[in-house]
Parts: C-alpha cells; sequence; structure tokens
C-alpha cells in the first residue's frame, strides 16, 4: 500500500502500480485483502499507469471489488488536468450506482 488519503468524506487507501505491462488480478486480489482489514467505509484507489489485463478486468467483476475502482493512465491523465477530486467522485458514483470498478473517466465528468 502506498499510502492514504481523505477527500469529501471518503476515505481512500492508495496503491499504485508503474509497471511496463498491464497489471493482472492477482495484485488487485491482494489490494482488495488489504482494504477489506480496514473499517467497512475504506475505499481502496488502485492506479496503473498502463492499465489492466482484460482477464483482471473479467476477474475484478466476477469478485465483489466493488470498493476498489481501478484507474488506468488515461484516468490518471485526465484526472490531473481536470481535477482529483472531481474524478475521485465520478468513479465513486460509477460504482455506486452501477458497480463498475473500472469506469473510463470523461472529460463531462471533471465539469
Amino acid at each position: 500500500m502506498d499510502g492514504a488519503v481523505y477527500v469529501d468524506g471518503l476515505s481512500c487507501l492508495v496503491e499504485c502500480k508503474h509497471w511496463q505491462e498491464p497489471v493482472d488480478f492477482s495484485p488487485i486480489a491482494k489490494f482488495k485483502v488489504r482494504v477489506e482489514r480496514r473499517p467497512p467505509a475504506a475505499l481502496g484507489l488502485l492506479f496503473s499507469v498502463n492499465g489492466f489485463t482484460e482477464p483482471a478486468l473479467r476477474e475484478s467483476y466476477a469478485q465483489p471489488l466493488r470498493n476498489v475502482p481501478l484507474w488506468d493512465g488515461r484516468d490518471v491523465s485526465l484526472a490531473l488536468r481536470g481535477g482529483m477530486r472531481a474524478a475521485l467522485g465520478a468513479k465513486w458514483r460509477k460504482a455506486v450506482e452501477e458497480a463498475q470498478v473500472d469506469y473510463e473517466l470523461k472529460a463531462e465528468d471533471l465539469r
């Protein structure tokens, strides 16, 4: 785990991967276990510069990972330009309302 942030009432644990290849499911599962050891309101934010493998994304939907939104390099880039708070809010809303753990941010999410 790389740290924790507290913003807009959310308590978030952060894990960052700057690997040459997309992240497979194993690091996602390990991080989820760490998040689950915290109080139920804890949210995990998993950042991967090169995204996630297709099998990892499929497994993320098959497993109950709803409290660990996944961020790829495009999401991070957009959030840094448009506002990390708004980006986090959009990612969390999609996770809560539509069970999307890998929602791809759009510019209109940050307005």
